[in-house]
C-alpha cells in the first residue's frame, strides 16, 4: 500500500496526527476485524506492523500467515509454536488457546500503539517479565493522547477470558460492540471540536453508511428478534436519532450567535441534513 504500514506511519508522523486520524484508524482497524469475525476466522497477529495505510490513509488488516477458520470459536496451536508475546492474552500465553476474543486483546494492543503514535507495548520489558506482568493483571498504561473513554475501551480488551479450570469465551463484548462505542465517542469529538480534518468528514461519511451499527453487526445482535417488529424499530432508531436532532439544533444556534463560527456551523448544517436524509431512508428500508 501506498503509505506503508501502520507502525512506520505513526512514528514518521509522530506529535502531528490529530486525534480524529487516530480515532479513524482504530475504527478502520476493527472494521476490518469484525469482518473477519463474522466469517470464522481467528488472525492470531494483530499488530500495527501487519496492518497498511492505503493512499487516502485507510487503514486495513493484512499479514495473514497465521490466521485460521475455525468452527468452534477456538483453536488450539501446536506445541512451540511462535506467537507475539506483547500482543497475546494470559489464555495464549499459558494454554496456547485462541479465539476471536485473542484477537479482541491484541486489539486493545494495537488501539494502545495508535494512541501513542508508534511506541512498543512493554518496550522495557522482557517477553518473560511481560507474562509475568500479564499474569499478575498489570495492563498498558493510558497513553497521553488516549482520552479516559478511549482507554476504558482498551482496558475491556484486556479483559481475562482465562478461569481457573476452563475457557470461558463468553466474557469480552466483539468487535462490532466496540466499532459502535467508537463510534459513540466520535460523535461526542464531532460536537465539541471544529472540523478541520477530511478524516472527520470520512467518520461522519461512515456513520451515514452504517447507522449506529453495521446491519450485519444489527442482525448478530442477540436482541435482533425484538427490534424486528416496527414497534422496535421506532424505539431504536428514532429516539437516539431524535435526540441528536435536539442536540444538533442547539450546537448549531450556539455556533452562529454565540461564538460566530459561521463556517463550522454551515458545515454541522450540511452533515445535519445529511443525516436526516439517512435516517429517513434507513428507517424505510429497514420496515421491508
Amino acid at each position: 500500500m501506498e503509505n506503508g504500514c501502520l507502525l512506520n506511519f505513526l512514528r514518521q508522523r509522530s506529535r502531528t496526527l490529530p486525534e480524529s486520524w487516530l480515532l479513524s484508524m482504530c475504527q478502520d482497524v476493527c472494521e476490518g476485524m469484525d469482518y473477519l469475525e463474522g466469517h470464522s476466522f481467528i488472525h492470531r497477529d494483530l499488530a500495527a506492523r501487519n496492518c497498511l495505510v492505503s493512499e487516502h490513509n485507510v487503514v486495513k488488516v493484512s499479514d495473514f500467515g497465521m490466521t485460521r477458520y475455525v468452527l468452534d470459536n477456538q483453536y488450539t496451536s501446536s506445541i512451540g509454536a511462535k506467537f507475539p508475546v506483547k500482543w497475546s492474552p494470559p489464555e495464549v500465553l499459558h494454554y496456547s488457546k485462541y479465539s476471536s476474543k485473542s484477537d479482541i486483546w491484541s486489539y486493545g494492543v494495537v488501539m494502545w500503539e495508535i494512541f501513542s503514535e508508534g511506541r512498543t507495548p512493554f518496550e522495557n520489558r522482557s517477553n518473560v517479565d511481560v507474562v509475568t506482568d500479564i499474569t499478575r493483571g498489570i495492563r498498558l498504561y493510558r497513553p497521553q493522547r488516549a482520552s479516559q473513554p478511549l482507554y476504558a475501551i482498551m482496558y475491556r480488551c484486556w479483559h481475562e477470558v482465562l478461569n481457573i479450570l476452563y475457557f470461558n469465551i463468553l466474557t469480552v463484548p466483539c468487535f462490532c460492540t466496540f466499532y459502535k462505542e467508537m463510534h459513540d465517542i466520535f460523535l461526542l469529538f464531532f460536537f465539541s471540536s471544529t472540523i478541520t480534518s477530511p478524516f472527520l468528514l470520512r467518520w461522519w461519511c461512515r456513520s451515514l453508511m452504517v447507522g449506529h451499527l453495521s446491519l450485519n453487526c444489527w442482525r448478530k445482535s442477540e436482541n435482533w428478534q425484538k427490534i424486528k417488529t416496527s414497534t422496535h424499530i421506532l424505539l431504536y432508531r428514532w429516539t437516539p436519532n431524535c435526540l441528536f436532532i435536539v442536540v444538533m439544533n442547539v450546537n448549531i444556534f450556539y455556533s452562529v450567535f454565540v461564538n460566530k463560527y459561521f463556517y463550522k456551523a454551515l458545515l454541522k448544517c450540511s452533515c445535519y441534513i445529511f443525516y436526516l436524509m439517512h435516517i429517513s431512508c434507513g428507517y424505510i428500508r429497514t420496515m421491508k
